[in-house]
């Protein structure tokens, strides 16, 4: 899955209690480009927040649930 932005300002990668706590001391990734594409490969929580305490107060967060994709065998037969 690809999650594609633009951002005026930091994007911070953060944990779950960091996320609810808009807290950004220990963001695990950190994308500062002007256009970025994040790759999540493994399922799982993937959160970010603005870089900036008022705009993740504010609501500028994302939470996004990764799943697994599930084969249908009936997709394989002509």
């Amino acid at each position: 899955v690809e999650f594609r932005f633009q951002k005026p300002e930091d994007l911070l990668e953060i944990g779950k209690y960091n996320y609810y706590a808009c807290n950004s001391r220990t963001p695990s990734k950190q994308y500062k480009d002007k256009t970025r594409v994040v790759t999540m490969l493994v399922p799982g929580d993937y959160l970010f927040k603005s870089g900036n305490y008022r705009s993740c107060i504010n609501g500028q967060k994302v939470y996004l649930n990764v799943t697994t994709l599930i084969k249908n065998d009936a997709d394989d037969k002509i």
